[in-house]
């Protein structure tokens, strides 16, 4: 958005905020007042209609006291009125004495006047009744109605009963007074009927601005009238709830309020007679109370709308006016940036105003900027030659630098290798330390294996040669056995000579002979047994000895084996014990090795740290030299356009 469009645009929002401010409290205001004008002139007209309920209440007031004072009235205590109570009959006041006649043509003179009186009548303390006119009576007590004994109950002032539908349709109420005797006392009730199509009437032509009107409601809460809806007339308001209107006169409290109708929003101000209090309701929509402030308002808003065209009109010229020696400057100035460094342009100075001062200054600035200029073009070369020569030295630091990096880079190398032969050499070390170690433990296994071998094959020795000792102890019991068994097969073979001799005794004794020739039988039977046995066990015995001759001699030759095993490894023994001493001296030679070698490794490692931060260090400085050859450059190309950039400035 340029400079104009911006003043445009400030002035329309300067303008055209306090007027839409200005309107919108208008209209507020304008609102309001209409709500208020409406509500004072509604309360001016209902007040006018309270007086003239009042002013006509009090006359019939002054009618029935009037009509209470007269003395054929007050006379009637002195006799006795017609009585309707407990019969039925036709009224003939007229047929009934001079004085209830004179009372009767009294109210028929003075209804005769009053057309709005629909009956006159009185009621005395003995329960007569006279009317006019006359109608016909049915058990008719006076002192039990209502305007009897209201008006007994006000002692001596006039009372206005509740309203009641008559037979007319219309609103009808009854005014009486009480009337004194001679003596002071009451003799009776005069009352009158009037009707209130009067005064409704006078209700309903009241119009409040289009579409306003008037209902009366009494002191009870019937609708006396309603000029919209007549078939709510002598209806009680509780029972109109269905209609928004009555249901908000009564449950409101507020004077003047709001309710949403059938037909839109309605306006509503209340009013309750002091004297009467009978409630008159002024009942207006909220458009119509309105309309005036709209009318006002669309007024307005043509004011705005006008308003603004000429704002916008004269904004566009006063912008044009101000914006002018601006863009004259604007264009001087391009023409300056598109002259390609040409400083001896200036701006034509106009008038003295802030615009003539702008380009004073401008041109002031560029008198500063030719001067610096020149100061620059000289600066530049001098630049240029200066940077020329630091060119020159950084090319030769960075090739000095490449040959050192590549020399420390040849020396890095050879002590890495050696550093990595001396590590490997002090790990071969460790590991030739590692086989000695294993070496020694085996042999020192071995020697115990030996020594245990030893004390084993020992230990068999000894248990050789027992085992030979009771071999031959076992043969020569083995002879002993045999010695035995020839006496045990001597006895066999004389058994059985013996039970030979028997048998042969018992064949010579015949059948005494006989049980001692079975037992014969027997007996040799058992030596002949005892014979085989004897011979196998001889049998036996004589493998028995040949064994253990033979085990006998197998024992000795373990025994000579057994000893030369034992010498054997006895020097096994010694000779794992050189073995262990000579591994022991070899480990303390790698030891003293690997030692070495690692101090070796060490050495090559801080010399390789050593030569490794030198290549470092190195390797900066390179990288350094070639920066600082590369910015040489850099320089030398800066100072060569900073030459060439000065140079395109017309001085």
């Amino acid at each position: 958005m340029n400079i104009r469009s911006k003043l445009i645009t400030a002035f329309l929002v300067a303008v055209t905020i306090p007027i839409i401010v200005l309107v919108v409290t208008t209209t507020v205001q304008t609102f309001n007042q209409s709500r208020h004008y409406f509500i004072n002139s509604a309360t001016q007209e209902i007040n006018q209609i309270d007086n003239a309920f009042e002013l006509f209440f009090e006359g019939m007031k002054e009618h029935v006291r009037y009509m209470a004072d007269d003395k054929r009235l007050t006379a009637a205590g002195d006799v006795s009125i017609t009585s309707y109570v407990g019969r039925e009959a036709d009224m003939t006041p007229l047929q009934n004495g001079a004085v209830e006649r004179a009372i009767f043509e009294f109210h028929g003179q003075f209804r005769e006047k009053h057309p709005n009186l629909l009956n006159v009548y009185m009621g005395t303390e003995t329960g007569g009744f006279i009317q006019y006119p006359a109608e016909p009576m049915t058990n008719y007590d006076p002192r039990k109605r209502p305007w009897y004994i209201q008006a007994k109950e006000a002692k001596g002032n006039a009372i206005i009963t509740s309203p009641y539908q008559g037979i007319s349709g219309g609103p009808m109420i009854s005014i009486a007074v009480t009337i004194a005797g001679a003596s002071g006392s009451v003799v009776g009730v005069q009352s009158i009927d009037v009707t209130l199509d009067t005064l409704t009437k006078l209700v309903n032509n009241v119009k409040l601005g289009e579409s306003g009107y008037v209902i009366l409601v009494d002191q009870n809460g019937v609708v006396l009238a309603d000029p919209r809806n007549k078939s709510n007339n002598f209806k009680n308001i509780s029972e109109l709830r269905g209609d928004p209107l009555y249901s908000a006169l009564s449950t409101e409290r507020e004077t003047n309020f709001t309710v949403d109708g059938d037909d839109g929003e309605l306006t509503i101000t209340r009013y309750r007679s002091p004297a009467l209090n009978w409630q008159f309701v002024g009942v207006i929509e909220s458009a119509d109370i309105e309309a005036p402030a709209w009318n006002i308002v669309t007024t307005m808003m043509v004011v705005l709308v006008v308003m603004l065209v000429l704002c916008s009109v004269l904004g566009v010229l006063l912008a044009n006016r101000i914006v002018a020696p601006i863009i004259s400057i604007s264009r001087s100035l391009k023409g300056i940036a598109d002259g390609r460094g040409d400083l001896t342009q200036r701006l034509e100075v106009r008038g003295h105003d802030e615009i003539s001062e702008l380009a004073n200054y401008f041109n002031a600035f560029m008198d500063s900027i030719g001067d610096l200029i020149t100061r620059i073009k000289s600066q530049a070369e001098t630049l240029y030659q200066s940077s020329n020569e630091f060119s020159a030295m950084a090319t030769s630091l960075k090739q000095a630098s490449e040959k050192q990096e590549n020399s420390i880079e040849h020396a890095a190398t050879a002590t890495n290798e050696m550093a990595a032969a001396a590590q490997e050499v002090a790990q071969n070390c460790v590991s030739t330390q590692d086989a000695t170690e294993q070496t020694d433990k085996a042999s020192h296994s071995g020697r115990t294996i030996i020594q245990d071998t030893v004390t084993q094959v020992d230990q068999l020795m000894q248990l050789t040669r027992d085992s030979s000792v009771a071999t031959k102890e076992l043969e020569s019991e083995s002879g002993n056995i045999n010695q035995i068994l020839s006496v045990i097969r001597s006895i066999a073979e004389q058994t059985n000579l013996l039970a030979l001799n028997a048998a042969i005794e018992s064949a010579r004794a015949g059948e005494q002979g006989r049980g001692f020739a079975v037992v014969a039988d027997e007996v040799r039977t058992l030596a002949q047994r005892s014979h085989g046995a004897t011979e196998e066990i001889e049998g036996m015995l004589s493998k028995l000895i040949d064994r253990t001759r033979f085990v006998s001699g197998k024992m000795d030759t373990s025994l000579q084996q057994s000893e030369r095993a034992t010498e054997q490894s006895n020097q096994a023994s010694k000779t794992f014990e050189d073995i262990s001493a000579l591994v022991q001296q070899i480990m303390n030679q790698i030891t003293q090795i690997a030692t070495a070698a690692e101090q070796q490794y060490q050495v090559s490692e801080e010399i390789s740290r050593n030569i490794v931060g030198m290549q470092s260090s190195t390797t900066d400085i390179g990288h350094a030299s070639r920066g600082l050859s590369d910015n040489a450059d850099s320089l030398l190309v800066l100072s060569r356009n900073l030459n060439e950039l000065v140079g395109q400035f017309k001085l």
